[in-house]
């Protein structure tokens, strides 16, 4: 034993460096294995820390039409079925500002795969949510912020009363955290308004009644067992719930087809009603009719009469009109003619009235005018008017011939400029 004790020693010191490579080897690769295990059993307490923790799901049973309440007690009733939870989800669009993203929206689970938050806290308000990060990044949305809610199906555009919904946390739920790309938002539940929907939830969430870890193959067992059981049972629930709802439909269809005979029905006797009413009316509107066109007919008649009457009178009126027109015509032209050849008379009239009072004034100053002429002129050429007679005769030519042409001229001038030449035809 020591002679091989110090063959073992002298070959190290002989071969010391591939001692020490082989001893580093051996190091490497036992603490990789060491690390690899220590690493792997952390990582398995904290999953089974987060499951237990989150109460995380074993089973999601979803159905195409919808879950009632008693479909959920059911489940839950199973032996083999710690506890059951409805959840509601639908697919939607979450807006903020101009930014939108394709979500998930889901409503929060008390009991089983029970959502956390990272930051912020879980909604509790109908009007709060909380989101998931990635969906958080791609709309540019953060705790405190509104943003915009609806869900993508028309059929269920109403499920969501609000519009608006305010950010309270960065959500963390136990179904999304191996697929971390899915969006989703959190609601409440009294955040939906399944009322008039035909359903309570979406899917049911299933926590198994399974005592050993979720890592052993004795879990994975004891799933398939239950799962076989439960595949059962979510069968009969399919076919109750199916034949409920056609149940439903029935008597829905009863009800609606009752409710229509019976409107038919009132609508036939009120049609009836509005028939006799119609009728009646009819009748009374054609005896009216009739007694209007009658009525019509005599003013008619009694309106064409009159007015026949008024232009009779019309044309009467116009021929004494017209005749009156010529009578007061022809009086107008015979008063211009008589008020002309009075014109004309008391021209003349007055004409000759001035001649005549020229010749009296010729006769009046003719005389004493004459003497004075005769006395300045008195020669031995005109002696023969030293005769009294003659005298006064030659100065009562010469004086009436100056007044006569003094007056005509006046008298031209002044009474409508009538010439002497026109006096002869008075």
């Amino acid at each position: 034993m020591k002679t091989w004790l110090v063959d073992s020693l002298r070959n190290i010191q002989k071969r010391f460096v591939s001692w020490l490579s082989i001893v580093t080897i051996v190091l490497i690769g036992t603490t990789l294995i060491l690390g690899l295990y220590f690493a792997s059993s952390t990582v398995r307490r904290a999953s089974l820390y987060y499951i237990d923790e989150q109460n995380f799901r074993d089973f999601d049973i979803s159905s195409s039409i919808g879950i009632k309440q008693q479909d959920v007690d059911k489940i839950k009733s199973l032996p083999e079925v710690k506890d059951a939870e409805g959840q509601i989800t639908f697919y939607g669009i979450a807006s903020f500002l101009e930014n939108n993203s394709s979500v998930t929206i889901v409503s929060i689970t008390k009991n089983v795969s029970i959502p956390t938050v990272t930051s912020g806290s879980l909604p509790t308000a109908p009007n709060e949510c909380a989101i998931s990060y990635s969906a958080s990044q791609k709309i540019r949305a953060g705790i405190g912020d509104e943003i915009a809610l609806e869900v993508s199906s028309a059929r269920f555009s109403d499920v969501l009363p609000n519009k608006t919904y305010k950010i309270t946390g960065i959500a963390s739920h136990p179904d999304y955290m191996v697929n971390t790309s899915t969006d989703y938002v959190v609601l409440p539940t009294d955040s939906f308004d399944v009322e008039d929907l035909s359903f309570d939830y979406s899917n049911i969430l299933v926590d198994a009644d399974v005592s050993v870890s979720s890592f052993e193959h004795a879990y994975q067992d004891r799933i398939q067992e239950i799962k076989t059981i439960l595949e059962k049972e979510s069968v009969s629930i399919a076919d109750k719930r199916a034949t409920s709802i056609l149940s439903d439909l029935e008597q829905e269809y009863e009800s609606a087809e009752l409710k229509i005979r019976d409107e038919l029905a009132n609508g036939k006797a009120e049609i009836d009603k509005n028939r006799k009413v119609y009728e009646d009316a009819i009748a009374k509107a054609l005896e009216a009719l009739q007694l209007g066109e009658k009525e019509f007919e005599e003013k008619k008649a009694a309106a064409e009469k009159e007015l026949s009457e008024a232009a009779r009178k019309i044309r009467e009126g116009e021929e004494e009109y017209n005749t009156q027109i010529a009578d007061g015509q022809a009086q107008l032209e015979q008063g211009e003619k008589d008020m002309e050849k009075e014109l004309n008379d008391t021209k003349y009239k007055l004409f000759y009235g001035m001649l005549e009072l020229a010749m009296l004034i010729a006769l009046a100053l003719g005389v004493p005018l004459t003497g004075r002429i005769i006395q300045s002129l008195e020669t031995d050429a005109f002696m023969f008017v030293r005769e009294p007679f003659a005298m006064a005769w030659t100065a009562s030519v010469l004086i009436n011939t100056l007044f006569s042409v003094v007056i005509n001229y006046l008298a031209f001038s002044k009474v409508n400029k009538v010439p002497l030449t026109d006096i002869a035809k008075y």
